[in-house]
């Protein structure tokens, strides 16, 4: 498998992951703020 398709997925995963915990963590202002933190670094350091 090419280095991009696992970047891919591994981005894809990424973003589930971080939708999943905000289900979690209900509609507090922490986990908003997490999400976007987690988000931040996700768009900053990830090759996708």
């Amino acid at each position: 498998m090419d280095d991009w398709a696992l970047d891919l997925w591994d981005y894809r995963r990424r973003v589930h992951e971080m939708y999943r915990e905000v289900r979690r963590g209900g509609a507090g202002a922490g986990t908003r703020d997490e999400w976007v933190q987690t988000r931040d670094e996700l768009f900053a350091n990830h090759p996708q």
